[in-house]
């Protein structure tokens, strides 16, 4: 077998053949009377192949931490019609939940990880589904760890994915893998709540005022034509999901097409 070396090391002259492993990749070193030289390679075939893997070595997250989280999401959702954030720690053996002071939209948050021993997030996806954004894998490219994506947090069992990501790569694995058995709902932490502030995040045009005939304020571009939800509807957006599930779409449907309506005709 040919032998292998670091990059750097010294190798014995009487050695005609030998592997290097580098930073940028494998190398092989060939001697003879005429010539010695230093050639880049693929692979070095004499070495078993290595999988990519991921165990935990700690004790799986307990379902009592994830309801309260479940419990914040949803209240944080009534509130503010938005994302949420939190983060997972591990110290002394002992799962926690953390919340950083965030500001958060329908669509994303900003917080501060100003926190030790942090091993994680998860964060809610109100609506439209538990699938990891270009956003999130941005996040979580230099955040190594488990990394929790929360949809539907109003029933009884939620929807979630789990994600870990580490130097870069992402793998998404079982959530029985990590969490303990689901159970029920738990209430919501109102110290938590307090950390969460809104601020707005235009998806729709400036409202339009014009002049009727008879002197009557229209307003157009204010709202979604369809559901009238300004801050949460993406009916119009190309994304995917449709977080106006939570509303009754028929309903608001008749009755902004009955407000059009009543003022184009002026009545």
């Amino acid at each position: 077998m040919i032998k292998t070396y670091y990059a750097g090391q010294p190798i014995p002259e009487n050695e005609k053949y030998a592997y290097i492993v580098a930073r940028n990749g494998y190398y092989v070193v060939k001697r003879n009377c005429v010539f010695e030289s230093c050639t880049k390679i693929d692979e070095i075939p004499d070495l078993p192949e290595q999988e990519e893997t991921f165990d935990l070595m700690a004790k799986k997250i307990p379902y009592t931490l994830i309801k309260e989280v479940l419990a914040f999401f949803y209240e944080v959702y009534k509130q503010h019609k938005s994302e949420a954030m939190v983060l997972l720690c591990y110290e002394n053996d002992e799962w926690s939940i953390y919340v950083p002071e965030q500001e958060v939209s329908g669509m994303s948050v900003k917080y501060n990880n100003d926190r030790k021993h942090v091993v994680g997030s998860i964060h809610s996806h109100p609506g439209f589904g538990t699938s990891a954004s270009r956003t999130d894998e941005k996040d979580e490219e230099n955040f190594d760890g488990i990394h929790i994506i929360i949809s539907k947090f109003d029933e009884v069992r939620p929807e979630l994915s789990c994600y870990v990501a580490i130097n870069g790569r992402r793998a998404l694995i079982e959530a029985e893998t990590i969490i303990e058995k689901v159970e029920e709902h738990e209430t919501v932490n109102k110290e938590w709540l307090g950390k969460v502030k809104h601020f707005k995040e235009t998806l729709f045009e400036e409202p339009v005022i014009e002049k009727t005939n008879k002197d009557e304020e229209l307003i157009t571009g204010d709202r979604c034509p369809v559901c009238s939800h300004e801050d949460v509807c993406m009916q119009d957006m190309g994304e995917l999901g449709n977080p106006c599930e939570f509303f009754d779409y028929d309903k608001e449907k008749a009755s902004e097409v009955q407000r059009l309506n009543k003022i184009m005709s002026g009545g």
